[in-house]
């Protein structure tokens, strides 16, 4: 049986040798030691130096919250601190929203606050109904699952649901019924209602 470790190929094809790392000495941790038979985190890094700070040492002992400098963006003149590639994100350290034609800073998992969620990627390219004014409308057969403002709806002829589809109603008249419902969006509208639902109007404008 040999006991020399494996070897991995470098990008030109050239095998280069590896030591392989075990696993942290804390129960129950299955992280990749750092240093001193622990992951960083549980203390192979050198924790800050002011006490009762958890944060890990960057510079002189201290964390960056108790005077360890941060790096500055790279861009003349921007006092603004780097994010990536050693600029800040108003000089392109930032990453872009994945959501199609929006270029607005990523939050969480590589979409804006506004697109956040992959889900929404897919129903892009669903259109919407819209009035001549800018009033996007629903159907007149709009029944009590819009009533509350906030359900979950299916495109028509898919199984593809749509969650947390918020609406705001505004009626034409206080004493006589519209034919049409508006629908004012709390976002930029990029679904269409379906075709499936209940059809009594009058019904659900009595349950209001």
């Amino acid at each position: 049986m040999s006991l020399t470790p494996p070897s991995r190929s470098s990008p030109s094809g050239s095998p280069s040798m590896y030591r392989p790392r075990g696993r942290c000495i804390v129960d129950n941790c299955e992280n990749q030691i750092y240093a001193r038979q622990r992951c960083c985190k549980h203390g192979a890094k050198k924790p800050c130096a002011v006490h009762g700070c958890a944060l890990r040492a960057r510079h002189n002992g201290v964390c960056f919250a108790h005077g360890a400098p941060k790096k500055q963006c790279a861009e003349p003149g921007c006092p603004k601190p780097a994010q990536a590639r050693q600029k800040c994100v108003k000089h392109g350290g930032g990453r872009t929203c994945k959501f199609h034609g929006c270029i607005s800073h990523a939050r969480s998992g590589g979409y804006c606050q506004r697109h956040r969620g992959p889900e929404d990627d897919q129903f892009q390219n669903v259109p919407f109904p819209t009035s001549k004014e800018g009033v996007y409308m629903a159907p007149p057969e709009v029944g009590n699952m819009a009533r509350n403002g906030s359900h979950t709806y299916r495109r028509s002829g898919s199984n593809d649901d749509i969650t947390n589809f918020k609406v705001h109603f505004r009626l034409e008249s206080r004493f006589e019924p519209p034919s049409v419902m508006p629908i004012k969006w709390s976002v930029e509208p990029r679904y269409a209602l379906p075709d499936d639902v209940p059809r009594d109007l009058l019904e659900m404008l009595q349950d209001l």
